[in-house]
């Protein structure tokens, strides 16, 4: 974690200055609104309130780790930003064949500043809790990482997952470096082995980049510092540079904790590295972008609808908020529930997937399209509002978070190379539990923990001395 009187000062300025003008603005044109959205600017007014609340004393107390970052951004993105490019623009209604009535829209919004007073208290208490006795809030530096681990077994399942494409040369198609292969295959074309075998090489992948990046670090850079920081600059972007599938979030993520550990590990010289690297990244994510592009109820649109439609749909706004709030009675269901969150986790999916129900998604995504079709992603507070009802709503979100402040913890009380790179990347993920839902946030976790954890201890207590 990174605590600095500076930048919390800049961060609390920075919010306070943009909620209050937001309000401001939202208030004065309430009566502009679309029925229903008259009450949105409370959103950016309660922003400022509990942020000054709750995470202006977890920035002071215990500084800004990665998972937070990600979290403030999303959340201010979600309750300042997006409701004034709403009211700018004009997009209320988005998507649907038949949108909400205003009902539903006002509840939306109520539930929306619930949400928001529930995760940051959650955010607070969890850091209060956690980190309870202990003073883990200091940059790690290169005096922290520590590379000396064994790499017996990791170097093993590398062999052995790079073998496995000899039984299914199609996984190539699902693996890009810097614009998305020409051939490439949607993870769901695939079957379970060959899914196997893609979640192994992403998991190589990173095991790989540790192994390389502690032979550089403990045979080069004692002789030669400056060449060091050129192999280890070159073997990191590279790292970012790969990714697999189609997902922007899975590569903006590598590529942010690729940089950060640069600057770790070289201080002012990895900053600079940073700002040539961060060129990169409008290229790639473009090119993703140009392969997901598909046409969308925005074409022909002005620039801000375009934009405030995106944010509404990958931030979870009043729109997709308030059209989860639209479908069919779940409360108290939590066999469901439990089945419907599990059934995008590795290795649950196995048994899941053959079970017939309907998802939340699918529901979600029926109200939308009027059509079996799954492009959309429900909200977690809407998709826990489901099962939980309104009060308990927050529910399934609150624990995620719960769970990224614990792998904050590990992150500052380790100071494994490995085990620093894979928590922080989950953690960040994590920073997204207001956009996400506990699907895609379950199959994130197990898509990578598990496995990367059996390994770790099995490096740990497996030595060969050559």
């Amino acid at each position: 974690m990174y605590k600095s009187n500076a930048l919390n000062l800049f961060i609390n300025i920075t919010i306070t200055i943009i909620c209050i003008a937001s309000f401001v603005f939202l208030f004065i044109n309430q009566k502009n609104t679309y029925q229903g959205y008259e009450l949105m600017y409370l959103m950016p007014l309660s922003y400022l309130f509990f942020h000054m609340l709750f995470i202006r004393k977890v920035l002071t107390n215990y500084g800004l780790s990665i998972f937070l970052a990600v979290y403030i951004v999303i959340s201010f993105t979600r309750y300042v930003i997006l409701p004034f490019l709403t009211l700018e623009s004009g997009w209320y209604l988005g998507r649907a064949n038949f949108p909400p009535n205003p009902y539903h829209f006002r509840k939306a919004i109520l539930l929306m500043l619930y949400e928001l007073f529930c995760y940051h208290g959650i955010v607070y208490l969890a850091h209060r809790i956690i980190f309870k006795n202990h003073k883990y809030n200091k940059l790690l530096n290169r005096e922290k990482l520590d590379f000396e681990f064994n790499s017996f077994i990791y170097i093993i399942f590398i062999l052995f997952s790079i073998s496995t494409i000899i039984l299914k040369p199609s996984v190539i198609k699902y693996i890009s470096f810097i614009s998305v292969n020409s051939s490439y295959m949607s993870f769901r074309e695939f079957d379970t082995l060959t899914s196997l075998i893609i979640l192994m090489l992403t998991l190589s992948r990173y095991l790989l980049y540790f192994v390389i990046v502690k032979f550089i670090i403990k045979f080069i850079q004692p002789k030669h510092f400056f060449l060091s920081i050129i192999l280890v600059s070159i073997v990191t972007i590279l790292n970012a540079l790969i990714f697999f599938g189609t997902n922007r979030a899975d590569f903006i993520f590598t590529f942010i904790v690729s940089l950060i550990i640069l600057v770790y590990l070289y201080g002012k010289y990895g900053i600079a590295l940073n700002l040539v690297f961060i060129s990169l990244l409008p290229f790639v994510i473009n090119g993703i972008s140009s392969y997901r592009r598909q046409g969308t109820v925005t074409d022909g649109e002005g620039a801000m609808v375009v934009l405030t439609d995106k944010l509404q749909i990958y931030l979870g706004g009043i729109y997709n908020v308030a059209i989860s709030l639209d479908l069919p009675e779940r409360t108290g269901n939590i066999l469901l529930l439990l089945a419907d969150i599990f059934r995008s986790a590795i290795g649950p999916n196995i048994f899941l997937k053959n079970l017939d129900f309907i998802t939340s998604s699918q529901l979600f995504n029926y109200r939308i399209f009027s059509v079996s079709q799954v492009s959309q992603i429900i909200p977690m507070i809407g998709q826990s509002q489901l099962y939980f009802g309104f009060f308990l709503s927050p529910l399934l979100g609150m624990i995620f978070i719960t769970l990224a402040v614990f792998f904050t913890k590990i992150i500052i009380k380790s100071n494994r190379f490995d085990l620093v790179f894979i928590f922080m990347l989950t953690s960040g993920r994590l920073g997204f539990v207001m956009a996400q839902n506990g699907s895609i946030l379950l199959n994130d976790l197990t898509s990578l923990i598990p496995l990367f954890l059996i390994l770790y201890y099995l490096n740990n207590k497996i030595v060969v001395k050559l």
